[in-house]
C-alpha cells in the first residue's frame, strides 16, 4: 500500500459504527455549562471525525516546528486507511539520537505541546526498542480522543509501508519487506495455532458451563484470535502481524453472542465448524489437525449443551 501524506485527505468517513442502545447517560454539566445537544448519531460521528481531524492537525502543525523530531507517521487504522469515525490515532514520531533521552524523560510535557490532555496512561511496554510510549486523551465535544504516541531514535528507526506518512526530514530508509513464511514455518505454525485453538474452546466451553460470561467472551476472542491466523497462513505466504489479525477479525462475518451461555456456545460451535472445513487444506500444508484432540473437545461441548438445557428447564 503506497504511504498517504497528511495532506492526501480522503473524503469524511460514513457513519459506519453501530448505533447503540438508547438509555441513561451522563450529561451533567460540565463547569456549569450545558451539555452539547446534537441532533442525530450521525452529526454525533461527522462532529467527532472533524474533531480528531483538527487536533491531528494543531499536533502536527506543533511537531513541524520541532527541530527534534525529524520524521512522522501515522499507524493502525488512520495508517492503513481502515478507519471509522471512532479510531484512535497512533502517532508515531522519530527523534534525533542526542535528543531522544531528553524526549523521553519530559514525554508528558511533550504531548501537550499541540493541545493540553485531560489524561495520561504510562504504558512503557509499548514503547518501541530504545524509545518511548504515552496515552493521552484530548477533551472534545463528543468525547474524549485517543493519541497513542510512539517515539523512537533516528538510529533505530525504519518506515513502514502501511502508514500515512506526515513528514520525513531525513529520508529515512524503509522497513525491509518481511521473509516469505517456509514450508516448515508454515506447517509448524499451523500445528501450533491449532493446538491453540482447541485449548482455547474447551477453556471457552467450560466458562460458558459455569456461567462465567466475562472468561467465556476473553476465552472466544482469543479462539478466535488463532482460528484467523490459521486462516492467514492457509491464503498468505507472509506472516501475519498483530494489525493483519485484528483487520481478519473486523470483516468476519461471527457477530458477540453477549453474555447468554447458549449464544456463546452457538458462536464457538461455528468456530469449530469453520476450523474443521480448513482441516484438508491445512493436512496438505504439513499441519497436524489434532482431529482426537478436538473429538474430545467437541464431546465437551455436547455435555455442556446439556447442561444449559436442564438449567434453563
Amino acid at each position: 500500500m503506497p504511504r498517504r501524506r497528511l495532506n492526501e485527505t480522503r473524503s469524511e468517513p460514513p457513519a459506519t459504527v453501530a448505533r447503540s442502545r438508547q438509555g441513561p447517560t451522563w450529561n451533567a454539566p460540565v463547569n456549569g455549562k450545558p451539555p452539547v445537544n446534537i441532533v442525530d448519531e450521525g452529526d454525533r460521528l461527522r462532529r467527532r471525525v472533524r474533531e480528531r481531524d483538527g487536533l491531528l492537525r494543531r499536533i502536527v502543525a506543533a511537531l513541524e516546528q520541532d527541530e527534534r523530531v525529524v520524521a512522522a507517521w501515522l499507524g493502525g487504522s488512520l495508517g492503513r486507511g481502515t478507519d471509522d469515525a471512532l479510531s484512535d490515532v497512533d502517532l508515531w514520531l522519530v527523534v534525533a539520537d542526542d535528543r531522544m533521552a531528553t524526549v523521553a524523560e519530559t514525554r508528558r510535557r511533550f504531548v501537550a505541546e499541540g493541545a493540553a490532555p485531560v489524561l495520561i496512561e504510562e504504558a512503557p511496554e509499548n514503547a518501541p526498542p530504545g524509545g518511548a510510549y504515552l496515552l493521552a486523551l484530548y477533551s472534545g465535544a463528543t468525547g474524549p480522543h485517543q493519541v497513542d504516541w510512539y517515539w523512537q531514535p533516528r538510529a533505530m528507526a525504519t518506515l513502514p509501508d502501511h502508514c500515512r506518512l506526515l513528514f520525513d526530514r531525513v529520508g529515512l530508509p524503509t522497513t525491509p519487506a518481511p521473509h516469505p513464511v517456509s514450508d516448515q514455518e508454515r506447517a509448524e505454525a499451523l500445528t501450533q495455532n491449532v493446538a491453540r485453538f482447541w485449548v482455547g474452546a474447551l477453556l471457552a466451553a467450560k466458562a460458558i458451563a459455569r456461567g462465567q460470561a466475562w472468561p467465556a467472551a476473553r476465552m472466544l476472542d482469543w479462539t478466535m484470535t488463532t482460528l484467523a491466523e490459521v486462516t492467514w497462513l492457509l491464503t498468505r505466504d507472509l506472516p501475519p502481524s498483530h494489525d493483519d489479525l485484528k483487520e481478519w477479525q473486523r470483516v468476519e462475518r461471527w457477530a458477540f453472542p453477549g453474555p447468554d451461555g447458549r449464544g456463546q456456545l452457538a458462536l464457538l460451535r461455528e468456530m469449530i465448524a469453520a476450523l474443521k472445513a480448513l482441516t484438508p487444506e491445512m493436512a496438505a500444508r504439513g499441519g497436524e489437525p489434532a482431529v482426537e484432540g478436538g473429538r474430545q473437545v467437541i464431546a465437551f461441548l455436547d455435555v455442556v449443551g446439556q447442561m444449559i438445557e436442564e438449567m434453563e428447564r
